[in-house]
């Protein structure tokens, strides 16, 4: 499968001068390295560069191309046919089979290049990918254009039969997606231009058009949002969001916390992920965190408890980012069954030190103790739960961290500590009765045993 990579077109308001801007950072990694990486994983087997004429990018695209395996083939464009946005009509004499035509401003993943290369698309066809989901930050961008299709085959995901009838008519019903912008073209595209774009710059929402009535368009339909166009600075941020969202769906959250958390964690992620020493230490430093802010609470003033309160809690929502960044430690792996337990325990011996400055020795005392050493018993002797729905919101980090800033809204530490203590009063019996239960089952396992001995 060849592909045709047109750099040419207008990488508008970004700061990087020139052709640098092919080589611009995009999350850590050149633009140009994660288009070459995706065609090599894609399949892709030759490479057809549109370039500037005497562009000094082009030593840069070599070297590139060539980390990947590829030898790619140069063609210059003269300014005319870049102003006219035709510069694809360089590639004509190469390009008899279908092929991939990659603008370098679209960034896609490996998963949908892979399935443009793999659908089949006769000379006289062209096939795009039509974004149906209606949360993708760019769909309202001018250079991302709305059509009306019909899905072809199963969920839009056509089978070599039907890829070969058109994807609509005049006569069927109609949907509507956003064009991607990346394209898989017979032949026929080159004569679609010359006719469509014969006195005006080439535009694709006129070609997609002309192929519907032509009944020669296809597309795959998705709501994958793995691809972008980058022509600002703030695209590069609309990317790096992207790309963080799809990192943090792999964090380890329950169900009650995840819809909340996720996109806080894309925004702060890219922001993150550069500091490298949260990459070892990142879920020991938000724990040290939680600590210090809740020494805060332990002074028994009311705004310093509320202060301390919001800043521990903060810390807690903040905790399974951290743990993610640094999950190649060991202490993370080790803190993971706990921390939530940790959690709770520095919170009642905090709020139990400030109801002691305020009022002394008091009956108080014995449910803070009881509480404390239930706590340190089930972290010496963890608990799973095997209710699912009692699991997650006892795992829920969302929980503990609002529980304990509503806890810390009443003036008195020791009103404070009762309304957290609750909290944990009520995790503390249902792991006792899930303990129970366990040792009861372990009983009734030896008797059976020793009966049959």
């Amino acid at each position: 499968m060849k592909c045709i990579l047109d750099t040419t077109v207008n990488l508008k308001q970004l700061i990087t001068p020139g052709s640098e801007k092919l080589l611009i950072s995009v999350n850590g990694r050149p633009l140009l390295e994660q288009h070459f990486e995706a065609m090599s994983q894609a399949g892709v087997t030759s490479v057809f560069v549109l370039l500037e004429v005497e562009s000094s990018a082009r030593a840069g695209i070599a070297r590139t191309a060539m980390k990947y395996g590829y030898n790619p083939t140069f063609l210059e464009v003269d300014a005319e046919r870049i102003g006219n946005r035709k510069s694809i009509m360089v590639a004509e004499p190469y390009m008899k089979e279908a092929f991939i035509y990659w603008p370098v401003n679209r960034i896609m993943s490996a998963s949908m290049i892979k399935s443009m290369v793999k659908h089949p698309v006769t000379s006289h066809q062209v096939l795009s990918f039509v974004y149906t989901g209606k949360e993708h930050p760019q769909i309202d961008k001018n250079s991302i254009f709305k059509i009306d299709y019909s899905l072809v085959g199963n969920n839009g995901k056509s089978s070599s039969e039907s890829a070969q009838t058109a994807v609509r008519s005049q006569e069927s019903r109609a949907s509507t997606g956003y064009d991607v912008g990346v394209y898989k073209c017979g032949a026929i595209i080159f004569k679609l231009i010359e006719k469509v774009s014969q006195n005006r710059p080439l535009s694709w929402n006129r070609i997609q058009a002309a192929l519907t009535r032509a009944g020669r368009g296809l597309v795959i339909a998705s709501k994958n949002e793995s691809w972008v166009v980058i022509e600002n600075n703030r695209d590069l941020e609309t990317l790096e969001q992207l790309q963080a969202l799809q990192t943090v769906n792999e964090i380890d959250l329950n169900t009650l916390d995840k819809p909340v958390l996720c996109k806080t964690y894309s925004r702060l992620l890219p922001k993150l992920e550069n500091l490298n020493f949260l990459k070892s230490q990142g879920a020991l430093l938000c724990l040290l965190g939680i600590f210090i802010s809740s020494l805060a609470m332990a002074a028994g003033y009311w705004l310093l408890t509320l202060l301390g309160g919001a800043l521990t809690a903060g810390f807690i929502l903040l905790y399974p980012l951290m743990a993610f960044i640094s999950k190649d430690s060991a202490l993370t792996t080790k803190l993971d069954p706990i921390v939530l337990s940790i959690i709770r325990i520095l919170a009642i011996l905090m709020l139990s030190i400030a109801s002691f400055n305020a009022f002394g020795f008091g009956i108080w005392m014995i449910g803070s103790l009881l509480l404390l050493g239930a706590e340190g018993f089930f972290v010496w002797q963890p608990v799973i739960i095997s209710e699912p729905k009692v699991e997650q919101i006892v795992g829920s980090y969302l929980i503990h961290a609002g529980w304990l800033l509503l806890a810390a809204c009443f003036i008195l530490p020791t009103l404070s500590l009762i309304i957290f203590g609750l909290l944990s009063l009520g995790i503390l019996l249902t792991k006792g009765q899930q303990y129970l239960l366990e040792k009861k089952i372990e009983k009734e396992e030896m008797e059976q045993t020793e009966d049959s001995e």
